[in-house]
């Protein structure tokens, strides 16, 4: 590995174990598709207005993401993006009603962009590898928790409901602790101003036959 990679390896495991339980909260509703229909009195249509909202809002997001992200703090960007969606999921846990809902999953979409500037050109390909096994390794390992997390709030009466509610409170503390890690670990460094990404740029990418 190289020298900067390997100072900044703790960093790159906190990112991609952030860039997996990031997106727990928006997805967890399909795993408990039925109890959450039912604590929230939704239904099918409403639940798919759901993931429309989160694509519609995560295009908008990606496009901007690169640009804005050039230009601020990452470790803010990140600290912000997983702190923000911990306290959404704590905002999960009140009796919303639809409207509320789509609103809340309108602000989950975040943008996670940090491996470029926490590895040498030489080792990018190698830091985007271990980013994307950590990502698999964590997603795995917060399944088997949040299942635990269900089974302990549901107990022995069975209270589906209440172990929903316990995956919450997990995603949500867990999000919360990856994004205050996220802000001792993960190290600003200065870009060029020719490596920034640019609206110029974009427009010229979008004009290519390609």
């Amino acid at each position: 590995l190289g020298e900067k990679m390997s100072k900044n390896f703790l960093a790159i495991l906190i990112v991609a174990f952030g860039g997996a339980i990031i997106y727990g909260l928006p997805y967890f509703r399909f795993d408990y598709y039925d109890v959450y229909l039912e604590t929230y009195h939704l239904t099918n249509t409403q639940m798919g207005v759901f993931g429309s909202v989160l694509g519609v809002f995560g295009m908008i997001s990606y496009l901007f993401g690169g640009v804005v992200a050039d230009r601020v703090s990452t470790r803010i960007i990140l600290t912000v993006s997983l702190i923000g969606t911990g306290l959404g999921g704590f905002l999960h846990l009140l009796p919303l009603g639809f409207k509320a809902l789509v609103c809340l999953y309108a602000f989950w979409p975040a943008c996670v962009k940090a491996v470029r500037i926490l590895s040498d050109s030489g080792d990018q390909g190698k830091a985007f590898g271990f980013f994307e096994g950590g990502r698999g390794i964590a997603a795995a390992l917060m399944a088997i928790a949040a299942v635990a997390a269900f089974r302990i709030g549901a107990g022995k009466m069975e209270n589906q409901a209440q172990g929903m509610r316990y995956v919450i409170i997990f995603y949500s503390v867990l999000t919360i602790v990856m994004g205050i890690l996220a802000f001792f670990t993960v190290k600003d460094q200065k870009m060029e101003a020719s490596e920034r990404i640019s609206f110029k740029g974009i427009g010229e990418v979008l004009k290519l036959p390609a």
